[in-house]
């Protein structure tokens, strides 16, 4: 019964499970990225559920994390480390713009001759407005959700290129399928031409045999007519050799009477 179902269609739906399945033994470590890129192409092309069962043969059933065997029950989940100089990563990045601006307003007044350094009105200001954020953004955290963020958009720009690798190769495996499925139908073509061509061979060959046997009975019956024809001819000679002897038997008494 095994072997019976493993010989059936199976749907997308068991193709994405096997694909998750795999996705998860990625994370556990028990596939590298070469095995689990393979797998996932032979997952996205497979055909039965035998060639699906063939992916997860030498996988074992998923295990929690709190519950795997290579992993403490009571071991918590490992958070990426936070950056030590992540306040001062933080300033540089809120700094910077008033850094280029102040640059600017010191080069154009340098440009011009000098003087009164009236940058100072507009470097002050800006610097003031800049350090009252800055205070507010260390009260507040603003260093930590900023990484947060950051760290948040890799984990999407991650999940995205996978995303688009699985379409990919979802996509490769369907052209393949379709190379596969054209390549069978161009076979099934050239099966039937050659079929086509056998038959025609086959019965071209059945009409020269059945000609061959026409001009046989001809040949027979024509050779057939001759020998009756030369048959009739020499009755009829014979049969006037024996006329013309018995008029020459009848003449020859009539003289002989005729004579006495």
């Amino acid at each position: 019964m095994s072997e019976d179902r493993d010989e059936l269609r199976a749907a997308d739906v068991d193709r994405e499970f096997v694909a998750e399945r795999l996705r998860e033994a990625l994370n556990e470590g028990r596939l590298d990225l070469t095995e689990y890129d393979d797998r996932l192409g032979q997952a996205y092309s497979a055909r039965t559920y035998g060639d699906l069962k063939k992916l997860l043969s030498d996988l074992p059933t998923v295990a929690p994390e709190a519950k795997s065997q290579l992993q403490p029950a009571a071991q918590a989940p490992v958070e990426p480390a936070v950056p030590k100089n992540l306040t001062g990563q933080w300033l540089a990045h809120e700094w910077r713009d008033w850094v280029s601006i102040s640059a600017i307003l010191t080069v154009i007044w340098l440009a011009s001759g000098r003087g009164y350094f009236w940058p100072v009105w507009v470097i002050g200001i800006l610097g003031a407005l800049k350090l009252v954020q800055s205070v507010n953004g260390l009260a507040t955290g603003e260093p930590r959700k900023r990484w947060e963020r950051q760290r948040r958009k890799e984990v999407e720009r991650q999940a995205r290129r996978e995303r688009q690798q699985e379409e990919r190769q979802r996509r490769q495996a369907a052209d393949q399928g379709d190379q596969q499925d054209r390549q069978a139908a161009d076979q099934a073509r050239d099966q039937d031409d050659d079929d086509v061509q056998g038959f025609q061979v086959r019965f071209r060959g059945s009409e020269d045999r059945y000609e061959q046997e026409l001009r046989r009975q001809a040949d027979h019956l024509e050779r057939a007519h001759r020998q009756q024809e030369e048959q009739f001819e020499r009755m009829r000679r014979r049969q006037e050799e024996h006329f013309e002897r018995a008029r020459r038997r009848r003449d020859d008494r009539r003289r002989h009477r005729h004579d006495f």
